[in-house]
């Protein structure tokens, strides 16, 4: 075993022990949040659309036994990508107390926050929600991680940030210390955050994007892809350029009326 001594002692030499400290524990598969347990779980996925077969490859290469979807719009029984619709939202809980599987996970991309957070409430509490690690990815020990989480390959999640439940975290982001994101979210895949930054619920992180440290994003905004954000920004607000300015617009919301008559018919990023 290789002995190493560290000259200083300051921030950064806590991040390489951080670092040292990981090498070993980062090949967690999945976590029941509820039992805050690792392990492995059958795990049945909510929706079945585009995103969803994304979560099913990945969980796939995680080793988790995907046994199959609910979707209201697809007939029981067929199959999406290999693996069988179970039935509609209304079949869950009944099925998950047969023992049809061991957790649920709600597979809604970043085109339907609302819906999104609706099957959330419906079954938290009720279902166990698994949350789904790739192995790849680098999980700080200190880090704390809700249910119903994504993260994806070669993520980095660092010291101390927390991530609430319902979060998806797509390839190759990178989470800087004490960083906190909030429920609903989605951090689309290489974005960059500095240490202590803040996002609020409901809010969407564009490709490629880098935000600056000690920056806070307010809930139902939206970072368009590419961006540099050197600022605060507002609820609802969409920014996008480098540095990234504020287009006073907010997150179309026309499907807000359908979207509450809605099972999960057509669910797709």
């Amino acid at each position: 075993m290789l002995r190493i001594v560290l000259i200083g002692s300051g921030y950064f030499a806590e991040r390489i022990l951080d670092i040292i400290s990981t090498l070993n524990d980062c090949k967690c598969l999945c976590i029941n949040a509820q039992e805050n347990q690792w392990g492995e779980a059958k795990t049945a996925l909510i929706g079945s659309g585009d995103f969803a077969e994304q979560v099913a490859d990945l969980g796939r290469e995680s080793e988790i036994e995907v046994v199959g979807m609910f979707d209201g719009n697809r007939p029981k029984g067929s199959l999406v990508a290999g693996i069988p619709v179970l039935g509609n939202d209304d079949d869950v809980e009944p099925m998950f107390k047969d023992g049809v599987f061991d957790a649920i996970f709600i597979c809604i991309g970043y085109a339907r926050f609302d819906l999104k957070q609706k099957l959330y409430e419906r079954f938290v509490g009720k279902v166990p929600m698994a949350t789904i690690i790739h192995p790849t990815a680098v999980i700080n020990p200190s880090a704390r991680i809700g249910q119903n989480v994504l993260i994806s390959e070669c993520a980095i999640i660092s010291k101390d940030c927390i991530i609430e439940d319902n979060v998806s975290i797509m390839p190759a982001a990178l989470l800087s210390h004490e960083a906190h994101i909030g429920k609903h979210c989605f951090i689309a895949g290489r974005t960059a955050m500095a240490g202590k930054v803040t996002i609020g619920e409901r809010s969407f992180i564009g490709l490629n994007s880098s935000i600056r440290d000690h920056v806070t994003i307010g809930h139902d905004a939206t970072v368009g892809m590419g961006s540099v954000v050197t600022k605060d920004v507002a609820d609802f607000d969409t920014v996008f350029g480098n540095p990234a300015k504020s287009r006073n617009k907010t997150r179309n919301d026309m499907n807000n009326n359908m979207l509450n008559n809605l099972t999960l018919g057509g669910v797709n990023s």
